[in-house]
């Protein structure tokens, strides 16, 4: 009978599945009771003093409307394995920079229930509408300590008091396939009828999004079982990395290109100090070696004296049409996959006054990220290679011997 029972209850189910529009409906911003995404501020280029210097940063706006039901909140379209504010804290990893009414002390209340203070990056600090940080009081040594940050769009009253999405951080999901790992962040609705049931529109959350890619043009759409997915359009981390970079001045300015070094083949820099501000760009190929010259100037393809890490040889040729003093860092993402030698051997090259040079510089290998950063006082190519062998100090002894050795014997030659 129970048996019986699950069978019924299935196919009714899927009744109702079916009986639903599965068409879409495109965002009309004229049209009030459609819900929306828009962005919170113009996407802007993070100084050397913010937390990601160089990276781009996103701020959306998700207003909710009386007409509409959302279970589900996406921004998609883009490399979003590529975020920087991830953060793996709580429930799990994801986007945990965000604010809606939870964070002012609804419907509970912060203030007598603090158990729900230890995710946010900021709350209402009790009076006026001033934001108060974890690290300030809120939730002094809690995980969220790590990605706080003051709410500098809105300030806490604006969030409407009965729109909620719950708790849990925005994940990342993979919709398209042509993109290569996720391509997207959902925000879940905790409880997806409740908007709608109060019957009122507002501001119901705000996201900050943190990424190497300059603007292009991503999708959002919202998604219930029982209503037609929502879509519109907005501007977002383009999805073809930007190969070149607006590098500001000061000192710790910061840029990436071809998607961070977080990408393979990806640049990031940080200057000591720029003194004329202007574009850092930076090209990557993986040609074989004989095709080598046409990648790289005459004498550079030419000169090759190390040791190559595989087949497919990784190039960068990196330039900054500013001026700077000291030193730039500069990480750059490798491809592991083109590799045919240990990763622990690799070292990196630069084509520096008619040869290739061994960088030690401020040289660190990071094998689980698949990164090498180094640090020089110019641009110009590099190229993947494997580090030199250094002499095992009982070589050098041996060396040293026979030296001597041959020194004795042309002494005794010459008497």
């Amino acid at each position: 009978m129970f048996v019986r029972l699950l069978g019924v209850l299935f196919f009714l189910v899927l009744g109702v599945l079916s009986a639903r529009d599965a068409t879409s409906a495109i965002y009309d911003p004229l049209d009030p009771t459609m819900a929306h995404l828009e962005l919170a501020a113009e996407p802007v280029q993070l100084g050397a003093d913010a937390d990601y210097p160089g990276m781009w940063e996103y701020v959306y706006d998700f207003y909710h409307a009386a007409g509409t039901w959302e279970s589900h909140i996406t921004l998609r379209g883009f490399e979003a394995d590529l975020i920087a504010n991830i953060h793996n804290e709580h429930s799990g990893s994801g986007v945990w920079q965000y604010w809606d009414r939870m964070t002012y002390g609804q419907p509970w209340g912060f203030q007598s229930s603090p158990w729900q203070k230890n995710y946010r990056p900021s709350f209402w600090s009790g009076s006026g509408f001033n934001w108060e940080l974890p690290s300030e009081g809120a939730c002094v040594g809690c995980a969220n300590e790590a990605y706080e940050l003051i709410n500098k769009w809105h300030h806490p009253f604006e969030y409407h008091s009965d729109v909620f999405y719950g708790w849990g951080p925005g994940s990342l999901v993979d919709y398209d396939a042509g993109i290569a790992g996720a391509d997207a962040v959902r925000f879940e609705v905790w409880n997806p009828g409740a908007p709608n049931q109060f019957s009122v529109s507002g501001l119901g959350i705000t996201f900050r999004i943190v990424h190497p890619n300059a603007p292009g043009t991503v999708q959002w759409n919202t998604y219930h079982w029982q209503e037609e997915d929502l879509f519109g359009t907005i501007a977002g981390p383009s999805v073809v990395p930007n190969l070149s970079t607006m590098i500001s001045i000061g000192a710790g300015a910061a840029g990436h290109t071809g998607g961070g070094s977080m990408n393979e083949g990806g640049v990031s820099v940080t200057f000591d100090n720029v003194g004329s501000g202007g574009t850092f760009s930076s090209t990557f190929d993986t040609p074989v070696f004989e095709d080598l010259a046409s990648y790289l100037p005459t004498a550079a393809a030419a000169s090759v004296n190390f040791i190559l890490p595989g087949e497919s040889l990784q190039v960068w040729d990196l330039t900054f049409d500013g001026e700077f003093t000291g030193m730039a860092t500069v990480t750059l993402g490798y491809d592991e996959s083109l590799l045919s030698v240990l990763e622990e051997d690799l070292g990196i090259f630069h084509f520096h006054d008619g040869s290739w040079n061994y960088v030690t510089d401020g040289f660190v290998l990071d094998t689980d990220a698949n990164t090498i950063t180094i640090e020089v006082d110019g641009f110009s190519p590099f190229m993947l290679g494997v580090t030199p062998a250094v002499p095992e100090p009982a070589s050098c002894l041996l060396a040293v011997i026979g030296l001597l050795g041959l020194g004795l014997l042309i002494r005794r030659s010459r008497r």
